[in-house]
């Protein structure tokens, strides 16, 4: 059912991307949709600063709490842009053979969602140690604008 089983003559680069924005225009109302249902949460989530927490050290229990709620949040976001992408590509599969578009609980019952729930955990926390670390570095004065 996904995009794999789509066979574009001759795919180029330029041959892909205009049969998808020929596709992507003629399903606008399908695609911003669902990104307005999958999507944006999540972007109002990140957008009003929810996710931006410190820990005081004070209370150990409140801080694995409050550590394990974030990365919990964090990963249904990156779930959220897996799902979102997923419909799309199964959506485009169809349109693109002149087929309507299949439920979004149809594409969810075959993902593989214990495999995803954990990758998302992972790069969650994979990010949150890249960015801890750029944040000490920026702090000690490692990442200092070149002087001119």
């Amino acid at each position: 059912m996904p995009g794999a089983e789509v066979v574009i003559p001759r795919p180029q680069a330029r041959t892909v991307y205009r049969r998808a924005a020929t596709l992507m225009r003629a399903h606008a109302a399908e695609v911003i949709g669902l990104a307005a249902v999958v999507l944006v949460p999540f972007a109002v989530i990140d957008a009003l600063g929810l996710l931006h927490v410190e820990l005081s050290g004070e209370n150990v229990a409140a801080d694995i709490v409050t550590l394990a709620l974030t990365l919990v949040a964090s990963g249904l976001s990156g779930l959220a842009s897996i799902f979102y992408a997923g419909i799309l590509d199964h959506a485009s599969a169809a349109w693109h053979r002149g087929e309507d578009a299949p439920a979004a609980r149809e594409v969810a019952r075959t993902l593989p969602w214990g495999r995803l729930v954990w990758l998302s955990v992972l790069a969650s926390i994979f990010y949150a140690g890249i960015l801890d670390h750029a944040s000490a570095a920026w702090h000690r004065g490692e990442y200092a604008p070149a002087a001119r």
